[in-house]
């Protein structure tokens, strides 16, 4: 029995083997060598196949080089200007509804608390009240008192009652009788002054061009019944709202391929917004207002920049000789090596440039700076302090990051703005009072879907997004234009000198 299937089973392997050779029309009795030099032909339908150690890295040619599958990252990198900072703030804020396209908006300050001395002022020679004149002389009213402060801000001296001696302990203290009604010069007397040959100390001595005034209370005379009139208009100026516009196409063909990565309409859409947003940044910031009209399409306002409506232009910081390890001055050959420097005092300085005048504002300011300034500003180096910024972060719930500066109870809020050095405002800055900052629309955002086909124009879809918008900047002196001081080249020394 067991020769029997002995037989059975290698009768049924030849079958086997003979039917397998004949389908494949090759030799599948032929076992291949094992040294790793055998190759077989399977002719025009199967391509290559390799036996051996070496089947890949000697034997193998590659017939198609771009036979082989890529691999597709599908995530598109978009690259855009980081930021629109005050674009950003405003529209977080409550915005003005215009119902015209032209704004008319009004400010009105303080009056000034100094006045300034346009020409010296000659000493008294008797009681009667003399004309002083003044740079703007408005800023003082009848019964109004005064210390008297020389040009670098150091107080001048009164004078001991009743004599013709001055007194260090106090300053010197004017009042103002009147003002004349023919000239519109105030007449002023000295409370603390010399002695006169009535022996009233009402003697103004001489006060230099340059001498500031600082007003203080008026001073009213028990029979008084009237004084100066306080009168201050609010300032008018003029504003344009600009259509701002972008229009984003798909075509059907576009809408109904796929695409080999992500890239939908609604991206698209959303890059067109971004530098929708960036444009109007630009034109709040620094446009020029004009209205014109073009090609018969009705008028064409743009809007001013509030960058020119501040009224303070200051400087911050100095150029320095660059220096080795060793504190030796470095140099080209001709000239010195120079480094632009900001410094702890540089910016306590600042502050009280910008506070200055500023009236009630915010104690805290906004300063948008560029590249140049913002890299000297992480270089500086504390006197005073721990630290001289710190950091706040999603300041006031507008989503931005500013690093603060404390000093005189005002906090100045730094931001660099990257759009400045894109626009050619290098090594400038933008100190912004956010109370004094408003927007006002004619026509609010607005997105409208189109079907191009259907109004016969062309086989796409679009969208577009408009707003009808500007900005206004309130009480000029509460603002500032911050530029860095002019590079002067420093020679070195002639050989000798």
């Amino acid at each position: 029995m067991k020769r029997l299937k002995a037989i059975f089973s290698f009768l049924f392997s030849i079958i086997a083997m003979t039917v397998l050779g004949a389908a494949s029309g090759g030799y599948a009795c032929a076992a291949d060598a094992l040294d790793g030099s055998g190759v077989q032909d399977l002719g025009n339908g199967g391509g290559h196949v390799v036996g051996g150690e070496s089947s890949v890295t000697k034997n193998e040619g590659i017939q198609d080089a771009e036979w082989y599958l890529k691999q597709i990252n599908k995530t598109i990198v978009e690259m855009k200007f980081t930021g629109t900072p005050i674009d950003q703030i405003l529209r977080t804020a409550t915005f003005n509804k215009s119902d015209s396209i032209i704004v008319k908006y009004y400010s009105v300050g303080q009056r000034p608390l100094r006045a300034v001395l346009s020409q010296q002022f000659t000493e008294m020679t008797n009681d009667t009240p003399q004309a002083v004149d003044l740079e703007d002389a408005s800023v003082l009213g009848a019964m109004d008192t005064c210390l008297c402060l020389d040009a670098d801000g150091n107080f001048i001296p009164g004078y001991k009652p009743g004599t013709t001696e001055q007194d260090p302990t106090l300053p010197l203290m004017i009042r103002v009788h009147a003002v004349s009604s023919e000239t519109n010069k105030p007449l002023i007397y000295a409370v603390n002054g010399k002695k006169s040959s009535t022996n009233k100390p009402f003697i103004v001595p001489t006060l230099a061009k340059g001498t500031i005034l600082l007003r203080m209370g008026r001073a009213a005379a028990e029979k008084d019944v009237q004084t100066g009139r306080y009168y201050l208009l609010p300032e008018p100026d003029e504003q344009y709202c600009q259509r701002f516009i972008m229009q984003v196409e798909q075509t059907i063909y576009d809408r109904f391929s796929k695409t080999e990565v992500d890239w939908s309409f609604t991206r698209v859409e959303r890059m067109a917004m971004e530098d929708m947003r960036i444009g109007m940044e630009a034109s709040g910031l620094f446009g020029v207002k004009s209205k014109h009209a073009f090609n018969g399409q009705g008028n064409i306002y743009t809007c001013g920049g509030i960058w020119y409506r501040a009224g303070k232009d200051l400087e911050l910081g100095s150029w320095q000789i660059k220096t080795d390890t060793n504190g030796n001055p470095l140099d080209d050959g001709e000239n010195y090596i120079q480094e632009y420097v900001i410094t702890e005092g540089d910016l306590v300085d600042l502050v009280g440039q910008i506070i200055e005048g500023a009236g009630n504002g915010s104690r805290t300011k906004l300063v948008f700076v560029d590249n140049v300034i913002y890299s000297a500003l992480c270089k500086i180096k504390s006197v005073n302090r721990v630290r001289i910024f710190e950091p706040e972060k999603n300041y006031n719930n507008w989503g931005l990051d500013f690093q603060s500066f404390e000093s005189m109870g005002t906090k100045l809020l730094f931001y660099r703005h990257d759009l400045f050095n894109a626009w050619g405002f290098s090594g400038r800055a933008f100190c912004l009072d956010p109370e004094y900052l408003d927007k006002w629309v004619f026509q609010n955002w607005e997105r409208n879907e189109y079907d191009l086909k259907k109004l016969f124009i062309s086989n796409s879809n679009a969208v577009t997004m408009q707003e009808f918008s500007c900005w206004t900047l309130g009480f000029p002196d509460a603002h500032a234009r911050i530029t860095i001081p002019e590079y002067v080249e420093k020679p070195l020394p002639s050989a000798g000198a």
